[in-house]
């Protein structure tokens, strides 16, 4: 038997239910104001019956109305920050410790159709609101070099598996497609979007030639951000910007090739064999 520490009633288990009549939302506040408190027995099983527990569990699911039950239970509940930090202290430690748990593994094909459905019949509320969330965790966060590494080489992986996935406007635009017939025109052998060192180049032409075409994004520091973002911040980004197109440079030239780029608008101009020429390369 237990002894309540405030009404000394005792109890074969000091339960919350209990405690609230005493102005106590959790036996945690209980004992945080008595620590020498009994709260429960203690009771440790074995490692033979841990092991039984779990495969008695192993393959076992959920009915729908335990599941309906448990979503009651938890609906409107919300973790508080302290909560949430000691959560990610203890994750943090445990990868650190284990490594991640689902590293290299494949989750399988039921899962993926599974979390596709649960991502469709979120509302447009749902979504915004995680959107959100994740903006306010990232917000004063930089990205390692690591990271951003490790980001560029998923993005290319992505783009070599699922090609009929890209964007039309961000992988053929109308100036590379009018460069494009240009070359045709000229019966010149070309690649296009080639992968090389970890980057993707817009052309490679024969002799180990590289081109990029060049839009506003190249050389103006206006389109980034918005109207109402100081100049100061938008030079910033452009800046960080001209560093990855130096890092373009500097790539191609390790990997044996010469880079030419043609500065663009919303269409080829029509002294894009001028630019090459003035570069040192003739069409």
């Amino acid at each position: 038997m237990f002894t309540c520490m405030i009404c000394n009633r005792q109890f074969g288990q000091i339960t919350g239910k209990h405690l609230k009549q005493h102005g106590l939302s959790t036996v945690a506040e209980y004992k945080a104001m008595y620590p020498e408190a009994e709260t429960v027995r203690e009771r440790k099983d074995s490692i033979e019956t841990l092991e039984k527990k779990r495969m008695a569990r192993t393959g076992k699911t959920h009915t729908q109305a335990a599941k309906d039950k448990i979503g009651a239970k938890h609906k409107g509940k919300k973790r508080t920050p302290e909560e949430i930090d000691k959560w990610r202290d203890s994750y943090a430690r445990y990868i650190e410790e284990n490594g991640s748990p689902m590293l290299g593994k494949d989750r399988g094909e039921a899962f993926k159709r599974r979390m596709s459905e649960v991502a469709k019949a979120r509302s447009p509320e749902m979504v915004q609101a995680k959107v959100e969330q994740m903006w306010a965790a990232r917000r004063g966060s930089k990205a390692t070099d690591e990271q951003r590494e490790r980001y560029s080489q998923a993005r290319l992986k992505y783009m070599q598996d699922n090609p009929e996935k890209l964007v039309p406007k961000l992988f053929n635009t109308r100036p590379e497609r009018e460069f494009a017939a240009e070359l045709d025109n000229r019966g010149i052998r070309y690649d296009r979007n080639v992968q090389i060192g970890g980057r993707v180049y817009d052309f490679r032409l024969e002799g180990m030639v590289l081109i990029e075409i060049d839009g506003p994004y190249h050389w103006h520091y206006k389109m980034y951000g918005n109207k109402n973002m100081p100049d100061e911040k938008r030079v910033a980004l452009f800046e960080e910007a001209k560093k990855k197109d130096v890092y373009k440079n500097e790539l191609a030239v390790k990997h044996g090739y010469t880079l030419y780029r043609i500065k663009v608008e919303g269409s080829l101009p029509v002294n894009w064999i001028a630019q090459l020429s003035n570069q040192g390369l003739q069409i």
